[in-house]
This record gives structure tokens, C-alpha cells and sequence, in this order.
């Protein structure tokens, strides 16, 4: 089984689209999905629940099942900003577009929560859109 955590819709028609925890509590099963993309899903909830709510994507993965985290990382906008690359207007857009965002990570952040849960496969920073892709795969 394939998800896709996400507040918006995919593109990817062949993933089981689930926007909340709920749904996903209720739709995929302990060890079932065999893949996960974890969309902008993080920033939903607030910096003390994300380590929490990754336990809770882990869990619903099969051993060596792949999870994709993309996220805007705090650092690279923080840069862009700071050199003037993109406006405060521009960040807002970015930030308040529709979405609920309760919190920002980065990239250390993100690879200190998964801790020893996930062994990390691929990091990719965008710099063009301000976030960070970490594919990683379920160990235990």
C-alpha cells in the first residue's frame, strides 16, 4: 500500500491520499504501507508532537518500507531571506497559503527525531522552493 500525508491532494493518483492522523489510524493498518510520503504533514502539528507523529508514520510502515519527508526547512528560507532572495511577503505566501503550519524544522532536526527508528537512504536540499527531502527506510 501506498500513502501520501498530505493537506493537499496528490498528482500521484495511484497513493491513498490521508490528510489527518485520524484517517490514518483508521485506513492503514500496523506494518501495511509499503511506501510513505510524508508531504508538508510535519508542519501541521507543533514542534513537540512531530517526534510523536513520525512514531506514528513508523509504525504503519513494513520493515524495510520506504518513508520521503519533505518539508520547507527553516534554515535555507531563513537564508534566502537574510540575502534578500525572497521577501517577507513572499515568505508569508509561502507559509500561510491555505495550510495550517504550526511548526518549522530543518534537515538536523528532522534526522534527530527519526533517531534510530529509520536508517536514512537519500538527503536532498531545494533550495529553489526552500525544502529539504529525506528518504529514509524502516529498520525496526
Amino acid at each position: 500500500m501506498r500513502i501520501y500525508l498530505s493537506p493537499k491532494k496528490p498528482n500521484d493518483q495511484s497513493c491513498q491520499w490521508i490528510s489527518n492522523l485520524v484517517t490514518l489510524g483508521g485506513q492503514v493498518l500496523d506494518h501495511e504501507a509499503s511506501n510513505v510520503v510524508a508531504d508538508q504533514f510535519l508542519s501541521q502539528f507543533s514542534y513537540h508532537e512531530i517526534e510523536t507523529v513520525i512514531q506514528q508514520i513508523v509504525t504503519k510502515t513494513r520493515m524495510n518500507g520506504e518513508i520521503t519527508f519533505i518539508e520547507v526547512d527553516m534554515n535555507l528560507l531563513a537564508q534566502k531571506y537574510i540575502r534578500d532572495d525572497v521577501s517577507l511577503e513572499d515568505i508569508n505566501k509561502l507559509l500561510c497559503a491555505g495550510k495550517s503550519i504550526k511548526s518549522m524544522i530543518n534537515m538536523k532536526i528532522l534526522q534527530e527525531m527519526i533517531g534510530t527508528k529509520l536508517t536514512i537512504a537519500e538527503k536532498h536540499f531545494d533550495e529553489v522552493s526552500s525544502t529539504i527531502i529525506l528518504k529514509a527506510r524502516r529498520v525496526s
